[in-house]
């Protein structure tokens, strides 16, 4: 336990931020179907899947086993691994699960879970934390097409404190938009024509 509130004195003391998924484009209203309705309240419940960085060479065996699992030409076709062995697989440490929890937790997460497998966080902070942690705004969204389907997305980028980034793939349901069903292509005929 004292290792996790020295960690979070760490992060929360340095000034570099890393941003994260620098490749996804972050909210723009000309390229959406989805609309900003209204800035997220601060005590509004977001949900966020962080997903742990796994090494590349578990990555790579975890794939491999996939394929030979898969393959019945295979020896070890249909000898599928059990939830405890993709975990020993995985082999995330612990040390990078404590380390993402206690950055949550202490910057104000209502609660956290990990997964079986220890890749993944589910986290539930008022918005007005997630904005803290994350350096980042979020935003309350309506479909253009299906105003009963709201959502609540970040407006902008996402960045971390460099200690807790480097044991971070991804923060997802911040950038990432559902795609929906285009009303035009709901209640269509077969053999109509169009």
């Amino acid at each position: 336990m004292h290792k996790l509130i020295t960690f979070g004195f760490v992060a929360a003391s340095r000034a570099d931020w890393i941003q994260k998924e620098r490749d996804v484009k972050p909210y723009n209203a000309q390229d959406s179907m989805w609309e900003l309705m209204q800035d997220a309240p601060a005590d509004h419940e977001v949900i966020m899947t962080v997903a742990l960085k796994v090494e590349d060479d578990r990555l790579a065996l975890l794939e491999k086993v996939f394929w030979e699992v898969s393959d019945p030409n295979h020896g070890q076709y249909g000898q599928h691994l059990t939830t405890e062995e993709i975990t020993q697989l995985l082999a995330v440490p612990q040390s990078r699960v404590e380390a993402v929890s206690a950055y949550f937790s202490q910057q104000g997460a209502s609660s956290i879970e990990v997964n079986p497998h220890k890749d993944m966080l589910t986290v539930n902070m008022p918005a007005g934390a997630v904005e803290k942690a994350l350096k980042t705004k979020m935003g309350i969204f309506v479909h253009s097409e299906h105003s009963h389907v709201s959502i609540t997305r970040s407006q902008t980028t996402y960045h971390m404190p460099e200690e807790v980034a480097e044991h971070v793939s991804m923060v997802g349901e911040l950038l990432q938009f559902p795609r929906m069903p285009l009303k035009k292509l709901q209640n269509l005929q077969a053999g109509a024509g169009s």
